[in-house]
């Protein structure tokens, strides 16, 4: 039987046969009907072989991801240590001015038609958008799934195949992954080296695909790096013709610092890079783009086999949008409580901790206190900063004000004193 014309249908092809007792037996039934549990058999081995392929391509993703974690839990536990102790010495000093931090996991909306937008994912508030315009890919509500159009280019430099340098072999899923909307997809490359490696790079450039776009005006851009928290983005960059350029807000983003390298011709330069970088949004004035580039850089290796090294780096997810905010401002608010049992508290003022200062003016965040009564509910404190609080407990509402492009809050701080 020629085993390669079968239609693999996802559909059961076996069909229930009567047969009685004594009859003759039809032998073209039998042959249909063998052909149909054979076309149900090759469906049912052509699912589990993606199926482990899927499996198998998820173990590999994550138990990586887990490993880079753990080295990060590790650091960022010896830094907590070093912190508590530096807070045990400032509380010492009452008189002494000091910060409460309250980070996006921490605030909350009133449910009205002006709440902000709390992302958790790359914790951070912004403005509540009206309309959020993809210029990756369609989303079918109907159907209720996300489509890569054809047209969408990606090219990957150094490409899969170049080897050379210590650089063993590379691995890697499909970068369309990182477009298709499907949290448990991810484009991940994995780079086998030599123990004289001791970092690898990447760059994923991106053709917009104008064929499903009106305009090719972007303002916000969302990147989930692979590993989270364990790999550097070295630059979110876009170009319409001619040189690249860095996408704005992304130099002095609050996860941005000045690195000093030196190129190929031994020249030292500074540039912004994002290490062990967290899930990011980057929100700024409308670029007119046709290209983006993505640059990944890879420094923790994993051990592997006879000496080797083995670098994973790629992207869990990314959007690029052009997001319209047609309220006049969005707000979120956060409640304080002051950990101090003895004495008034004076309040020196209330500040958002913005991850895009450069793009905003400064009236982008204002801000209004409250205090808390008898009666458990806030009140608005009359007295403009800096106050005495009445009791240990206050409500701070932000407004964020923006049309062009959104306020990008990654935490609040509030400044008080003890007397």
């Amino acid at each position: 039987m020629d085993t390669e014309s079968i239609n693999i249908s996802n559909i059961p092809a076996t069909q229930r046969t009567q047969v009685g007792y004594r009859t003759g037996t039809n032998s073209a039934q039998m042959n249909q009907s063998q052909n149909e549990i054979l076309q149900d058999v090759l469906d049912l081995f052509n699912k589990a072989n993606r199926m482990e392929k899927a499996i198998d391509e998820t173990r590999s993703v994550v138990g990586a991801e887990n490993t880079y974690l753990q080295y990060r839990v590790n650091d960022l536990e010896a830094k907590i240590a070093t912190l508590s102790q530096r807070y045990r010495d400032l509380s010492g000093n009452s008189g002494a001015h000091k910060l409460i931090v309250r980070y996006p996991n921490e605030m909350t909306v009133d449910g009205s038609d002006h709440a902000a937008l709390i992302d958790l994912e790359s914790m951070s508030v912004t403005m509540q958008p009206s309309r959020i315009s993809s210029k990756v890919n369609l989303y079918d509500e109907g159907l209720q799934a996300t489509f890569v159009p054809p047209s969408l280019s990606l090219a990957l430099s150094p490409a899969a195949t170049i080897l050379g340098q210590g650089v063993l072999s590379i691995t890697e899923s499909d970068p369309i992954n990182a477009f298709n909307g499907d949290a448990g997809t991810y484009w991940a490359r994995r780079v086998l080296t030599d123990e004289t490696v001791n970092e690898v790079t990447v760059d994923l450039t991106i053709g917009l695909p104008e064929d499903i776009i009106t305009t090719r005006e972007t303002n916000t851009i969302t990147l989930n790096p692979y590993p989270v928290n364990a790999v550097d983005v070295l630059a979110v960059e876009y170009r319409k013709e001619g040189a690249w350029t860095s996408v704005p807000g992304f130099e002095d983003h609050r996860a941005s610092l000045i690195e000093e390298y030196t190129d190929i011709y031994g020249t030292a330069y500074e540039r912004p890079v994002m290490k062990d970088a967290a899930n990011l949004k980057l929100c700024f004035r409308g670029i007119d783009a046709n290209q983006l580039r993505i640059r990944l850089r890879q420094r923790h290796f994993l051990s592997a086999e006879a000496g080797k090294r083995e670098f994973h780096l790629g992207i869990k997810g990314m959007r690029v949008s052009q997001n319209t905010y047609a309220k006049e401002y969005s707000t979120f608010q956060t409640d304080i409580v002051f950990p101090e049992e003895n004495g008034s508290i004076i309040v020196h003022g209330a500040d958002a901790v913005l991850n895009n200062p450069s793009e905003l003016s400064d009236r982008s965040v204002q801000c209004e206190y409250y205090y808390y009564g008898s009666d458990e509910m806030p009140h608005k404190v009359p007295e403009t900063v800096p106050f005495t609080l009445t009791g240990k407990r206050m409500l701070v509402k932000f407004h964020l004000y923006g049309t062009e492009v959104t306020p990008n809050v990654s935490r609040v701080q509030v400044g008080y004193t003890i007397v």
